[in-house]
């Protein structure tokens, strides 16, 4: 199957195609599964799982992110996730996490019809393979992170485009609108989609595409006001502070060397503990694929530009963790398609274009092989951290009682949310209200959160945030983003309790 070719499968195709399409999905989504059981509680749980649930919960309680407490990504999480705060906070927060298992599922097997329809079965099943067994995209996707819902969302934008350039002329209009909903939703979660949504503009359809383009920018418009007018409508400066300003200005956080960059988006985080390597390496052969064809296949080429904007901007950002790699693997796995695309046709060809079919396959099943044998390794981790911390909170902290929590997932644990409101500056996403404060007063002039935080003035807003509830749960977190004059003020104004887990409780004297 030629790596630029569209194809309509027979019936019979169809069927087998769907068949291996969702096997490859059905087994993606119980690898994610996997580490939720027995209990979703049982897996570690990120800081960032905490602020999303505690979030959406407290929208459909009334508290708005931005205007009620600090929130600095766009708001597009807090929307999807809203509905399961109709439930308790302990189990809304398992239902995120499902919900996560549900959204990386739907993006391996739309990943694999959108290969199948253009570059065949073998194609399909490589692609959708290498996203099942992507180990950050497994990672994110049996947790509360963006990444899943940013990944489903752009790879359905890309479906969208392709198929606005393959319809008819009164269906293509509404194929682009519907990309350009699915970009515009993709960027209220994360505004990396816009690396995806540059990908879409240079692989324009090859017909009507100035009305394609006005349908894709009329999409891009109109869902872009329906979810974000809300909030504006709400508290339009501190949108713009928090979601822009913030982002723009903050300091260096997690791994800041280029070099470290590279080496974690290309492998892993060392030698011994690559993750990714060889679907790196097939990834830069279906660049290879792609740029031989000369750009005439619209899905490679959204491919090769999705994934460089996107290293672009994990190079360029003050901010980097290799859980961001999640991001990458729509992108590259599509790529791994098409270097698997060519495999038939070279094997056909001679004896040393066998050779390279052959090593592209085996670079194949090494990849997913390797995948999955990372994947494996990093979803076997279980802790009582949660339960313990719960535990804790339950037996010395009245159920009506304020807390102040530098990890809201702690409170989700006790089936508690933070208390949420203007003067509640440390509730909800502590880590990134404080650090928005402390940078403010220091005018800028820090250069790495770490040194942010040791060296923040003494300004009265974080002692009046620390002293609004007569409970203060510090941890590690609590520790490194209180300074040692903070801290001796939390010694002497509070009492710490016995706990039985690894968080420091206070009691206000």
């Amino acid at each position: 199957m030629s790596a630029t070719s569209s194809t309509e499968p027979d019936p019979a195709g169809r069927r087998w195609a769907v068949v291996v399409i969702s096997t490859i999905a059905a087994c993606g989504g119980l690898l994610r599964l996997a580490a939720l059981l027995p209990s979703p509680a049982g897996f570690p749980a990120d800081y960032d799982e905490g602020v999303y649930s505690a979030a959406a919960s407290l929208l459909l309680r009334g508290q708005w992110p931005y205007a009620d407490y600090v929130f600095v990504h766009p708001p597009g999480i807090v929307y999807l996730l809203a509905p399961l705060g109709a439930l308790d906070p302990t189990t809304a927060f398992a239902g995120a996490r499902l919900l996560s298992v549900a959204a990386g599922v739907a993006t391996i097997a739309l990943i694999g019809a959108t290969v199948h329809r253009r570059w065949g079965l073998l194609a399909a099943t490589a692609g959708a393979s290498l996203y099942a067994v992507f180990p950050e995209a497994v990672y994110v996707e049996h947790g509360v992170f963006l990444e899943p819902w940013l990944n489903l969302l752009c790879v359905a934008a890309v479906a969208c485009w392709l198929n606005a350039g393959e319809r008819s002329p009164g269906r293509a209009e509404w194929w682009a609108l519907a990309a350009g909903g699915c970009i515009a939703a993709a960027g209220s979660v994360k505004l990396w989609a816009a690396a995806a949504l540059l990908a879409l503009v240079v692989a324009p359809p090859s017909a009507r595409r100035l009305r394609c383009y006005v349908s894709f920018a009329a999409g891009i418009v109109v869902t872009a006001a329906v979810l974000w007018l809300p909030v504006l409508v709400r508290a339009p400066g501190a949108v713009i502070d928090q979601v822009v300003l913030f982002q723009a200005g903050r300091p260096e956080d997690g791994v800041t060397s280029v070099v470290a960059r590279l080496e974690f988006i290309f492998s892993g985080p060392s030698a011994a503990q690559t993750r990714h390597v060889a679907a790196t390496v097939l990834a830069i052969a279906g660049v290879v694929v792609v740029l031989g064809r000369r750009w005439r296949d619209r899905l490679g080429r959204i491919a090769v530009c999705w994934l460089i904007v996107l290293v672009g901007f994990f190079l360029l950002s003050a901010t980097y963790w290799d859980q961001y790699n999640a991001a990458l693997a729509p992108s590259m796995s599509l790529l791994g398609a098409a270097a698997a695309s060519v495999v038939p046709a070279a094997w056909r060809r001679g004896r040393r274009s066998r050779l390279l079919a052959a090593g592209a396959a085996a670079v194949l099943v090494l990849a997913v092989a390797g995948g999955l044998f990372r994947s494996v390794r990093e979803i076997l981790p279980r802790s009582d951290d949660l339960a313990a911390t719960a535990a804790d909170i339950a037996g010395s902290v009245p159920a009506d009682a304020c807390v102040v929590a530098f990890e809201p997932g702690w409170l989700l644990a006790a089936d508690r949310l933070p208390d949420a409101g203007p003067a509640d500056l440390l509730s909800v996403d502590p880590y990134a209200a404080q650090l928005g404060l402390v940078v403010r007063e220091a005018d800028g002039q820090v250069t790495s959160t770490g040194d942010a935080f040791a060296g923040q003035p003494a300004g009265p807003e974080v002692y009046s945030a620390l002293s609004s509830c007569r409970y203060l749960l510090l941890g590690w977190r609590g520790h490194w983003q209180l300074s040692a004059q903070q801290q001796a003020w939390v010694s002497q104004n509070f009492r710490q309790l016995p706990t039985s887990g690894p968080i420091d409780l206070w009691e206000r004297i």
